[in-house]
């Protein structure tokens, strides 16, 4: 398809999943170029918008769809003739809502408290139902309020698509600083969310961990610290790009983690991954996945004619969900550590 534009008189910069929005703008004046194009996919979904004068995202006032951005709310959408949301992208409001908990933890790896809410499905606690599974969701209030997550979670279940499993959501206070390489959030997970949740609920020991963004990194440097840990890792459109000695995750080429991945034993680790094709981390979460295809125990790795939005999550986040809980998954227990 084609996507025709014309600059608004006020806008100074256009922005877009391409450019991980204001992070890197692209300048525009409609005194020298009025309109121009854009060739996408038939079934792309897109977001974008405009930068006034004054740095403000303002929606594109010639198109009347808008995104589903929590981050940036005044962007519009690019729906293709093609494209299709998951049926269970808007998930149902669960018939039988499970319990959620709300928890502070006073976190000694970071000096403060943090933030976590814990959803036990509806009957699935109590002796008869048995440990569960513990997942958790990095930048919890978004999978909680933008994905709706235990609603999804419930109409998979109800049509017997995945396992029980206990819901954790923990949200950052600065994401881009606890998620961008700081050792410290993986101490805070395993060393005191983790034990924290088990003390309090019964679950088993397996462990599932999931992100988008660079909550996809932070979930990816929780496996690799957990000597084991972790059985399973869902990211989607991980911000893999950077490294511990500089952690930016825009606007640099370098990444350490396709090269980390190699260098360990992950046969005990099931992955699945996803990213969009029209986004700045498309070659990096390739590159992840080359590795993943030979190191990982399991790897399931999709794209999607897609940009760097929650709309486009929401749309993987149920195949995501039963690659980590389908009910004939094999868990395959090993170290997730250099081979000496």
């Amino acid at each position: 398809m084609r996507l025709d534009i014309v600059v608004p008189s006020w806008a100074r910069a256009i922005v877009s999943d391409l450019t991980d929005m204001h992070r890197s703008p692209h300048p525009v004046d409609a005194s020298t170029i009025r309109r121009f194009s854009i060739e996408l996919p038939d079934d792309v979904y897109f977001e974008y918008a405009f930068l006034d004068d004054g740095g403000r995202v303002r929606a594109d006032p010639a198109r009347e769809e808008r995104g589903e951005n929590p981050w940036y709310p005044a962007v519009s959408a690019v729906r293709g003739p093609d494209h299709a949301h998951h049926p269970l992208s808007d998930p149902p409001p669960s018939a039988r809502p499970g319990e959620a908990t709300r928890y502070r933890i006073d976190s000694a790896a970071w000096g403060a408290p943090r933030r976590v809410i814990v959803h036990t499905p509806a009957g699935a606690s109590g002796p008869a139902s048995g440990p569960l599974p513990l997942t958790l969701f990095h930048d919890g209030v978004a999978f909680l309020r933008v994905a709706r997550t235990p609603d999804l979670f419930d109409a998979l279940r109800a049509a017997g698509e995945v396992d029980d499993a206990l819901l954790v959501f923990v949200e950052p206070d600065d994401r881009e600083r606890e998620y961008a390489f700081d050792e410290r959030h993986a101490r805070f997970v395993l060393d005191e969310l983790l034990p924290f949740v088990r003390e309090r609920h019964d679950v088993s020991d397996e462990t599932i961990v999931a992100g988008v963004s660079l909550g996809a990194l932070a979930a990816a440097q929780v496996a690799l610290a957990s000597d084991g840990a972790v059985a399973t890792v869902l990211t989607q459109s991980g911000a893999f790009l950077g490294s511990p000695d500089d952690p930016r995750f825009h606007g640099v080429d370098h990444a350490w983690l396709p090269g980390e991945l190699a260098r360990r034993d992950l046969r005990g680790l099931r992955w699945a991954s996803e990213v969009g094709t029209i986004e700045w981390l498309t070659d990096v979460n390739r590159e992840v996945h080359e590795v993943l295809e030979v190191r990982a125990g399991e790897h399931r790795y999709a794209e999607r004619a897609a940009g760097h939005n929650w709309r486009s999550w929401r749309d993987g986040l149920p195949d995501l969900l039963r690659f980590a809980l389908r009910q004939d998954r094999a868990l395959r227990a090993g170290p997730h550590e250099t081979p000496r």
